[in-house]
């Protein structure tokens, strides 16, 4: 476990233990400095270690990243520099500890977390709420709009922006996973049939026929899924290769915004699509694996250790860990 340093930032007028006159000297009891020299004006610093719990949850957004902790708190990291067009508060807003939460879901400009009664929270941009009083046991989010599993019945609502159809959600179909993209939404039902909707101007909603799966993972404008012998195939855009898929058997598979990656049993990673900010180089095996815009974020197989790489730019793979 790590220790996070909260630095706490002081401004003093006169009478700090640092402060000084512009001449070097420091000031006199009365905090005033020698004639002809202007008044003291200096910043203290304090410091305060902080140990964290340990995460247990990371998930990876497109400028940002959220992880769950141990003690059921929730961390975000990432774009929170006031840019108007990336930052719409899915860092700053995060909630409190006013709650103990159980799952965190990034999305693309937002964030989402389920309380430990099962309802669910969003913030960032254009957060419309979840239906109130709904408990969910899963969430996911894209731009604008969310969705939750009920894994009792295996329904799914959504809700948010719908003009590209991402809240019609397949009738009489009983879900055990969903995955959500950019404004497209994925899952898996009880027999193994993949089912997308939503916008389809890259064809990403276009599930390879006669394929049962296990899982599937969207993101951007692409999907992929693993097949019940572990094989991968991936739908949508391919302007980087994001289907060029890798021949294996894997266990995992996770999607991000131009490229994706699976995990073998050993937990060691394929990674495919646009590589250039270093998203697909891993540090290791590694136990789970979430993919965001630029960048991925997962768990060490090998300590549990939490570890984020690739693009550097918004700050997405600064750990407070």
């Amino acid at each position: 476990m790590r220790s996070l340093t909260i630095f706490t930032v002081v401004a003093c007028i006169a009478g700090c233990s640092n402060s000084k006159c512009e001449d070097g000297s420091k000031p006199n009891e009365d905090g005033k400095c020698p004639s002809g020299f202007n008044s003291p004006n200096t910043v203290d610093t304090d410091t305060t270690e902080v140990t964290l719990p340990p995460p247990v949850q990371v998930a990876a957004g497109f400028y940002h990243s959220c992880a769950l902790d141990a003690d059921g708190g929730v961390h975000c990291w990432g774009i929170s520099d006031g840019d108007q067009e990336y930052d719409h508060g899915q860092v700053a807003d995060a909630p409190d500890a006013t709650h103990t939460w159980i799952a965190v879901s990034a999305g693309g400009l937002k964030s989402c977390a389920i309380k430990d009664d099962g309802e669910p929270t969003c913030w960032g941009f254009d957060s419309l709420g979840p239906p109130f009083g709904v408990s969910f046991d899963a969430i996911v989010n894209g731009t604008s709009y969310g969705c939750g599993l009920h894994e009792a019945d295996g329904s799914v609502e959504c809700w948010g922006s719908g003009q590209a159809g991402q809240l019609e959600v397949p009738e009489g179909v009983v879900f055990t996973q969903i995955s959500g993209g950019w404004a497209f939404v994925c899952g898996v039902d009880d027999a193994n049939d993949a089912h997308c909707w939503g916008t389809n101007d890259e064809g990403q909603t276009d599930v390879p026929q006669g394929v049962k799966f296990s899982a599937v993972s969207g993101y951007n404008t692409h999907a992929c899924g693993l097949d019940l012998a572990g094989a991968a195939h991936c739908w949508g855009n391919n302007q980087w290769g994001q289907l060029d898929v890798p021949t294996g058997t894997f266990e995992q598979i996770a999607v991000g915004g131009f490229h994706a990656c699976a995990l073998d049993g050993d937990g060691v990673a394929d990674c495919w699509g646009d590589c250039r900010d270093g998203q697909c180089a891993t540090p290791g095996p590694m136990a789970t694996m979430s993919a965001g815009g630029l960048h991925n974020c997962g768990f060490l197989k090998e300590g549990g250790e939490i570890a984020c790489w690739g693009s550097t730019a918004y700050g997405a793979t600064l750990t407070p860990w």
